[in-house]
């Protein structure tokens, strides 16, 4: 399934209809992904494939898109390339998630069969997001040597050595 992407999915049906789905959302519409980026203009380009794997029905693929954070070093936007690949199996209870293999993260699927193709996409991406975002080889205000003369107490130190 190319071209324009369903906004709620029956990932069951999807599983026993064997379907892909390929094409791109918007960041925009990601309102949890909100808070965490600066910038949420550009697409989510997505590969999923539904299928079996013996018991188990499977959402597996690729997702890739390019996030803007704040580095928390220097509190500059940075560039995030994201391109994960997932592998979900789709359980109902958490005693079903608990027989998974360790190859299949659970996807616990609530009373409705359906569920939100964004909101499956927007986890993938906040789950990437690593927990203090910096560029590589910025160093945090913490690490930056102190110049003394630019100290807030260096003036107190002149103004008592005038006394």
């Amino acid at each position: 399934m190319t071209g324009s992407l369903p906004k709620l999915i029956d990932p069951l049906e999807f599983v026993e209809r064997k379907k892909r789905i390929q094409g791109s959302i918007p960041l925009a519409g990601m309102t949890r992904l909100g808070d965490t980026v600066l910038n949420s203009a550009g697409q989510v380009s997505l590969d999923l494939s539904f299928a079996r794997e013996g018991r188990h029905a499977v959402i597996s693929g690729h997702i890739k898109t390019d996030l803007i954070l704040e580095c928390q070093c220097c509190l500059e936007p940075m560039v995030w390339p994201v391109a994960s690949d997932l592998r979900l199996g789709i359980v109902s209870s958490l005693d079903e998630a608990d027989c998974l293999p360790d190859s299949l993260e659970p996807f616990l699927l609530s009373g409705d069969d359906r569920v939100s193709l964004d909101e499956l996409v927007e986890d993938e991406l906040l789950l990437s997001i690593p927990p203090v975002p910096q560029h590589s080889g910025c160093v945090s205000l913490a690490e930056r040597p102190v110049d003394p003369s630019r100290s807030p107490f260096a003036a107190l130190a002149q103004w008592r050595g005038n006394t």
